[in-house]
């Protein structure tokens, strides 16, 4: 007897009045998003940092990349493409030393929904100096970024008197949060989608192939990959598995952890087998998205970067 149109739309009613209820009451992942935001700002220094001694070939106006055009009729590359501008090319360090101060007062926690908004601006200011040295991690983090000037990265609820604009800023804030959840999903979907439809992946030589390149391989993992002929297989269906299982896995608690597990172990392969330092790195730290608020304030609590009141 099929179930009465009825009783299916209460219940969708009742989903949606518990979602609302939940997106708009309560930030449930306060310390989650404070953690998150302390490593990934981390990872924003290291990676300026990291890049620091070669400022020249890589922001000046004399390194070798071809940019776009400043166009000062449009809004966009006023905010995000002013470190192009011709006159500002030449005080480039002072984005680039900028940034880092930015990055370090988020971490200590000064003013956050600003720090977030620069943060921001500037980082990809500075990307768009360098495009031809970006790869995947860093347009994931940028894209980070742009969800991070919506959410609450405190660690403590807003204190707002009026209901409607608490209200409000909540559900902006946790939709944010999801959002950065997603984003993190969706590539290991187009991911995972890539590799199923590639040859090299479909039959395992994926790793062996990739591991020739000198560009890309540790010699000690090349000569691991050509001595044992298993490796190439395990490794590349181990992967591929990973990436596919991993959009579905991370949303359960009891497999959260096995597939993140997972996750880590093939990312810091890439950092330090393929030489991909900071991308290895900046999916390690997107992961924190998926712990619970109680595991990241253990993890705060133990670092001593946990606000005691």
């Amino acid at each position: 007897m099929p179930i009465p149109i009825e009783r299916n739309f209460k219940q969708v009613l009742g989903v949606l009045e518990r979602f609302s209820t939940e997106l708009t009451q309560e930030e449930k992942y306060l310390s989650t998003q404070k953690l998150f935001k302390n490593l990934f700002y981390t990872w924003l220094f290291l990676h300026t940092v990291l890049l620091l001694p070669f400022h020249r070939e890589v922001w000046s106006s004399e390194a070798l990349v071809q940019r776009t055009p400043f166009n000062p009729n449009s809004l966009y590359d006023w905010i995000f493409l002013g470190a192009g501008h011709p006159v500002m090319q030449r005080y480039y360090l002072v984005f680039v030393l900028g940034q880092l101060v930015v990055l370090a007062l988020g971490v200590i926690g000064v003013a956050p929904r600003l720090v977030n908004l620069l943060a921001c601006v500037i980082t990809i200011n500075l990307n768009n100096l360098s495009p031809v040295i970006l790869d995947g991690g860093n347009y994931l983090a940028q894209l980070i970024l742009l969800y991070m000037i919506f959410m609450n990265t405190s660690g403590r609820p807003a204190r707002l008197s009026w209901l409607p604009l608490s209200m409000g800023t909540a559900a902006v804030s946790n939709a944010a949060f999801f959002l950065c959840r997603i984003q993190v999903v969706i590539v290991y979907v187009c991911a995972a989608i890539s590799k199923l439809n590639s040859p090299m992946w479909q039959n395992g030589t994926a790793l062996y192939y990739i591991f020739q390149a000198d560009m890309f391989t540790h010699p000690l993992v090349r000569r691991l990959i050509i001595t044992n002929p298993l490796l190439s297989p395990v490794g590349s269906y181990y992967t591929l598995a990973v990436e596919a299982l991993f959009p579905v896995l991370v949303w359960f608690r009891r497999t959260r952890p096995l597939i993140l597990l997972a996750g880590v172990t093939i990312h810091l392969g890439i950092s330090f087998g393929m030489g991909l330092f900071t991308f290895g790195l900046v999916m390690c730290v997107m992961y924190t998205l998926f712990l619970t608020n109680h595991e990241s304030q253990g993890i705060l609590h133990f670092f001593s970067l946990h606000d005691r009141h």
